[in-house]
């Protein structure tokens, strides 16, 4: 338990560096957007390229496990719209359900698993769905919504050509070819370099945001509490019910599925809502709040297992 409670804490404190930031105002609103900008078509898709071309293909093809988890997925998304209609416009509710069901498995799944058990392959398998399947849905929905109607037909090729779905899409293509030459190259390592470099600035970011939690009125708390109860409590049973009783996963990848549904929301989804104009302000708050929330599912899902 305080293995797990340290390994977060430097994740807190880069956030904490980003609150203290904002607050001095070493950055206004203006550097923030172009940070985000700079998250969304470079460093994550850098991240993802160099990933998928590291991986070892004949590791993540567990049938059962990703059917369950795009069966978990999809559950909860439909649950978060039926919750969230009442309140929001058609574009808000998809935000808002896109944000109660999708998972931060980069920062939170892939330690956790990894402490739990040594392995922390299911989270990566997670990560791959949900960037190269997941979001593209994700992506062509809110293109759809965003865009004009003469623009609408060429959603496929948006989504295509959005870094953030190429990119890992172009790393798997050349890993299942064994084409590893272009690995030599310096540019590679300069890939590799700007990937890394995402992780920290998406919780810097992230810092920068948190200074501003306020509610503006009852509607928003409403759909706040509504949020990270649906993402930290009702996507895990969810999982659960999905697959001990319909998929029958063995003990390990159980596990990892509700802990992987027990994440908290991943900051990506406000960083995504903002760049399609379909950001909801109860997005970033229950992003926040649901960060907190998680450390409480996931401590005791590691008591328990």
């Amino acid at each position: 338990m305080n293995s797990l409670f340290f390994s977060l804490l430097p994740a807190i404190g880069v956030i904490f560096i980003g609150c203290i930031a904002r607050n001095i105002k070493i950055f206004d609103d203006h550097h923030i957007r172009s940070f985000e900008t700079f998250l969304f078509k470079i460093a994550f898709p850098c991240f993802l390229f160099s990933a998928t071309t590291s991986l070892d293909l004949s590791a993540i093809l567990n049938i059962k496990f990703i059917f369950a988890y795009f069966a978990t997925w999809f559950a909860t998304f439909l649950l978060a719209i039926l919750v969230h209609k009442k309140n929001s416009s058609l574009k808000q509710t998809v935000a808002l359900s896109c944000a109660s069901s999708y998972s931060n498995t980069t920062l939170y799944s892939v330690p956790i698993i990894f402490f739990l058990f040594g392995n922390s392959i299911a989270a990566i398998i997670a990560n791959l769905l949900q960037v190269m399947i997941i979001q593209a849905i994700m992506i062509a929905i809110l293109t759809f919504f965003n865009n004009k109607q003469a623009e609408k037909q060429n959603i496929f090729l948006q989504v295509i050509k959005t870094p953030l779905v190429f990119m890992p899409f172009l790393g798997l293509l050349l890993n299942y070819l064994q084409l590893t030459g272009f690995k030599n190259i310096f540019l590679y390592e300069s890939i590799k370099i700007l990937g890394n470099a995402g992780t920290g600035m998406s919780l810097f970011i992230f810092g920068l945001h948190c200074t501003k939690i306020k509610f503006h009125d009852k509607l928003q708390k409403i759909k706040v509490i509504k949020l990270v109860i649906i993402k930290n409590f009702l996507h895990p049973f969810v999982a659960f019910l999905i697959g001990y009783f319909l998929f029958h996963l063995d003990n390990y990848w159980l596990k990892s599925l509700i802990i992987i549904a027990s994440a908290p929301t991943a900051f990506l989804i406000y960083v995504l809502t903002n760049q399609y104009q379909a950001n909801d302000e109860s997005i970033k708050i229950s992003t926040i709040i649901s960060c907190f929330t998680s450390i409480i599912t996931v401590t005791l899902l590691t008591f328990v297992f």
